[in-house]
């Protein structure tokens, strides 16, 4: 090899070692989020694999998720010793470990171990009739079978919709082309008188053929609204999701029935809105609307949440187990696991007694607790007597187990609060409360392990995330509610700062309101379960360059382990993230 040559290479490693050494110096820590199944084996071999890329590329941190760490000790020694093996691999890899902790938010794997500390919405005074000694609902949605063709409907102008009398006269929605969907809508919509705070159960059919669109459902939807204007805009989505999730729309399906189940909350009219939100083209059918109080689906029993059930002028008190059936739901947080709660089965039968007080054709009213759903889940209540006890066994049992460099309190996506008889007796708002369990958890984690880090999501006290100051946040009661979440925080809690909004804008807010805090905090530049690269995260990282607050960079890919077997941007988001460092420095 003659001299130049040799020269060129020495000068070309020299480059790429400043080059990394850039990325290095400006953002010390560079973590990772890494969800798994520790019960499952083949996802020990994972974790190695994934480790060892991560090592090459010059990773120092994982942010360690199992949804088992909610109540680890149940699992036994097995799991402990799984544990520790992966902790160990990790640390080989020379990876600092944080654990999750304080899962409170939305869905909660807290409620494995305490399924009866949901949050909680009441359902009151719902209106059953005795048919056939059995606690019967009553369909309060007005021609839901179109069979008066669109009386009571409105429709999206423009939008290409009809009764379809060939098809059992149900409402029938074409989308050729963009004209038959304006704005990407097209939709029909009704208003309804409801009872505040009832718990109901939307059923009706759909039909497609040849559907496409966005996402699972094409776009199609059936959902309550309120606070809605003419136009639809400024709406509260109050139903936990559109379709049911456990039953997806195909793009060509004959007649199938969905069920959407809800609370009215504190509203006594809202609008049923069914039809499709940028559906790029084909055909689809709805038809049978019905809507009915929840028969007792998912009944909380706990002392502050009781089942009360009376005449229908409210004067007689009927009994439990003398008057009427006991109400036992067996599937009550019990979907595929304890703990996890569904909203799609069927409830339990409730029949009068004999000797009963209640008769054939008596009307009676029944108030009870059920458990708030929103997107993905249930949470838990922030103010339960028993979440201080358990986050303390939490980090406790991490400490002797495995001793994590760091913990992060998950408390993130909190989507209901402030209904439950817990958190009216508490008297405070949702981000107080949020505030609260946050100080707890941390002093806790410096009484127990003084050393480690802590670590927390910025979304539940970052303006710029979910605490609006005059909006509302899914089924958190008030509005700006969260707002203040922060005051108080301790300042050295470090912040994972994740990209929810696509919008510079919102980003820099979200940077400058925890610098303003004195908090330091890890960017988290968007999302990466694509099988592109996220563009926007190279501009979020040039706009953290400058800024002292940022301490790190964290990659997040929330589909689990087994997407990074696949496709995944691990070495591609710490290239960029070296690049940018790079331009920075140089530029100055």
């Amino acid at each position: 090899m003659d001299s130049k040559m040799k020269k060129y290479r020495i000068l070309l490693v020299v480059f790429f070692g400043v080059f990394l050494l850039h990325g290095a110096e400006r953002f010390p820590e560079r973590g990772f989020y890494l969800g798994t199944n520790l019960l499952v084996d083949a996802s020990v071999p994972k974790i190695k694999a994934v480790a060892e890329r991560a090592e090459k590329a010059g990773y120092n941190t994982v942010y360690l998720q199992d949804w088992k760490f909610g109540r680890p000790w149940h699992f036994g020694e097995r799991y402990k010793k799984r544990l520790r093996e992966v902790v160990d691999i990790l640390r080989r890899h020379k990876l600092r470990v944080i654990v999750e902790v304080c899962h409170v938010g939305d869905p909660c794997c807290l409620l494995d171990e305490m399924p009866e500390e949901a949050e909680a919405l009441p359902s009151l005074n719902s209106e059953f009739r005795i048919v056939n000694g059995v606690f019967t609902p009553e369909n309060i949605l007005p021609n839901g079978s179109f069979d008066r063709g669109l009386e009571g409907w409105r429709l999206d102008k423009g939008a290409k919709i009809e009764i379809d009398e060939k098809a059992g006269r149900s409402l029938h929605f074409t989308i050729a082309s963009p004209q038959d969907a304006p704005k990407g809508m097209s939709r029909a919509w009704m208003e309804l008188a409801v009872a505040p705070y009832c718990q109901y159960t939307l059923t009706f059919k759909l039909k497609t053929k040849d559907v496409k669109g966005p996402g699972p459902c094409f776009g199609l939807n059936a959902s309550f609204v309120a606070d809605a204007q003419e136009n639809l805009h400024g709406l509260r989505n109050i139903c936990r999701r559109s379709i049911d999730v456990s039953k997806p729309v195909k793009s060509t399906q004959d007649f199938t029935e969905y069920q959407v189940t809800f609370n009215s909350l504190e509203y006594s009219r809202l609008k049923l809105v069914a039809g499709s939100w940028f559906t790029r083209g084909g055909e689809f059918w709805f038809d049978d609307f019905s809507l009915k109080p929840a028969s007792f689906l998912n009944v909380l029993h706990r002392k502050t949440t009781p089942v009360k059930v009376t005449s229908q002028d409210g004067k007689k008190v009927y009994e439990e187990g003398k008057d009427f059936t006991r109400i036992v739901d067996p599937a009550y947080a019990n979907y595929r696991w304890q703990g996890n709660f569904d909203d799609t089965h069927t409830p339990p039968v409730i029949k009068i007694l004999p000797g009963s007080a209640i008769k054939e054709g008596d009307v009676v009213k029944a108030s009870y607790y059920h458990p708030a759903f929103t997107l993905r889940g249930v949470c838990i209540c922030p103010n339960s007597s028993k979440l201080k006890a358990h986050v303390e066994k939490q980090i406790r049992y991490f400490r002797e187990t495995v001793s994590p460099d760091g913990f992060l309190l998950n408390i993130d996506e909190q989507r209901s609060y402030g209904y439950d008889p817990e958190c009216v007796r508490a008297g405070i708002s949702s981000g107080h409360a949020l505030n609260k369990i946050a100080v707890f958890a941390y002093n806790k984690i410096r009484e127990i392990a003084p050393g480690a880090k802590v670590y927390m999501w910025n979304d539940m006290f970052d303006p710029a995330g979910n605490c609006y100051r005059d909006r509302y946040y899914y089924l958190v009661r008030g509005k700006g509610t969260l707002y203040n979440s922060w005051i108080g925080l301790p300042k050295d809690i470090i912040i994972l700062r994740w990209t929810t909004k696509n919008s510079a804008e919102f980003v820099k807010k979200s940077m400058d309101h925890f610098a303003s805090l004195g908090m330091k905090y890890i960017q988290f530049p968007g999302y990466f379960d694509t099988t592109t690269f996220n563009p926007r995260s190279r501009r979020f990282m040039e706009m953290t360059v400058d800024d002292p607050a940022c301490i790190g960079v964290g990659f997040g890919q929330w589909s689990g382990i087994d997407h990074f077997g696949k496709t995944t941007h691990l070495e591609d988001f710490l290239k960029m993230v070296e690049e940018v460092s790079a331009r920075g420095k140089s530029s100055k």
